[in-house]
């Protein structure tokens, strides 16, 4: 079994852990997979290059940032004539039995490419048209042409593999059949992301936390991350003068977050890691007592949410439905109204006071992972709305089915 895994992204930091996490879970599944990017592009989560603060951007990121939006999206659309024939070389020369796509607006390649080779296509969505697409503060100069290049794409794939419920309500609502639609929220890969083999006892070393509280953020400083709102709420927890914020990633608003720290007086007590390759991540999770995801959106899925859970520590995040759908209130960890920082303020209050509810919350928050969000359980979603395409018997002359079944079978 053979799976080409097609995505338009710059292959950094967040998109390329997730697409590296499909890719490995399909595998678990029995597939060969093959990831087919823009040209030059590689999936590399532990690269350094950090595009949102400016440096070693590639080409597609300066497009992306200094373009006019209706240039932008001209060039979108005019991206399919690079990327369907490409991918089509790539299913001829592979032979693949599933396209797995990571929708983006206007890409239209994967289900061109499958109706022309016979292949079912899955998409990935991480968001729609609906959603508040702005990029770099500029909304979509073509909104109505951008939402009928989406309802064409989304008719013609085998599924949709969503990544919260809102979009699954979203997709449904403009007209895409409920049988071909999986919420499949982001996930984790549990060999690198475990307890057992990380301690954070050198990263504890390096910035000096010793036996301190720590309270922790992983990923980057973003307008939608919060970060500051975090800082705030560690700034009213007076009463653990000992306690340090270890704030690990980069980005546009690092500048910002740490003048906001020393107003607020917080100077050594709060740590800026820089950006660190994916692979070290682990160990600075293990370095923390608690993770925090400070602010989100109503449709996202956070990775960090659900490392931090693997890891075994309670995870903090605003109450928004998708982070309601991974952290069960007061079980794996808890939950505070959004953008509130004395709530999230009480939320770390009520955990650097116990220690047997933080112990308690984080190992409850890897069992959960353990038994729904890994990358293999997204995969099983995936083979599954392929072979509920009633085609993929046209497709495959019935091979694909039935190889994928005994997979599925044998996983169970």
């Amino acid at each position: 079994m053979r799976a080409l895994y097609h995505h338009r992204t710059q292959g950094r930091d967040v998109e390329a852990v997730h697409i590296r996490g499909v890719a490995g879970g399909l595998r678990k599944t029995g597939y060969e997979v093959e990831i087919a990017g823009p040209p030059g592009v590689e999936a590399d989560p532990d690269s350094l290059a950090a595009p949102t603060t400016g440096r070693k951007l590639s080409f597609l990121g300066r497009v992306a940032r200094c373009a006019p939006q209706l240039l932008f999206e001209g060039m979108e659309i005019g991206y399919n004539l690079v990327a369907v024939p490409r991918l089509l070389a790539r299913v001829r020369a592979r032979r693949p039995d599933l396209i797995y796509e990571r929708y983006a607006l206007y890409n239209a390649a994967g289900v061109i490419v499958g109706r022309l080779a016979g292949i079912p296509v899955v998409l990935e969505v991480n968001d729609t048209v609906q959603v508040d697409r702005t990029r770099q503060g500029k909304s979509l100069a073509m909104p109505r042409l951008a939402a009928c290049f989406e309802r064409w794409i989304f008719r013609r794939a085998a599924g949709l593999a969503v990544v919260s419920g809102y979009l699954r309500d979203q997709v449904i609502a403009g007209g895409m059949p409920a049988e071909r639609v999986r919420v499949t929220p982001n996930a984790v890969d549990a060999a690198r992301f475990d307890p057992s083999r990380h301690t954070g006892e050198a990263v504890r070393a390096r910035y000096g936390l010793g036996r301190s509280l720590v309270v922790g953020f992983a990923g980057s400083f973003t307008k939608w991350h919060g970060v500051e709102l975090l800082i705030r709420a560690f700034a009213a927890l007076s009463e653990f003068p000992e306690a340090r914020l270890l704030l690990v990633g980069d980005g546009a608003r690092r500048h910002d977050a740490a003048l906001l720290a020393e107003e607020l007086g917080l100077g050594g007590r709060v740590i800026f890691t820089g950006k660190v390759p994916h692979a070290e991540i682990p160990d600075h999770v293990a370095a923390m007592d608690v993770g925090v995801m400070p602010a989100s959106n109503v449709f996202g899925s956070p990775v960090k949410v659900f490392e931090y859970m693997a890891m075994g520590r309670p995870a903090v995040g605003p109450r928004y439905v998708p982070l309601e759908e991974a952290i069960d209130d007061g079980v794996t960890g808890l939950l505070f109204p959004p953008d509130d920082f004395e709530e999230l303020a009480g939320c770390l209050r009520r955990l650097l006071a116990d220690a047997s509810l933080r112990e308690r919350l984080g190992t409850a928050a890897r069992r959960k992972v353990l038994s729904q969000h890994l990358w293999e359980h997204n995969a099983h979603s995936v083979v599954a709305l392929a072979l509920g395409d009633q085609r993929s018997a046209d497709y495959a002359g019935g091979t694909a089915r039935a190889s994928a079944a005994q997979v599925l079978g044998a996983q169970r």
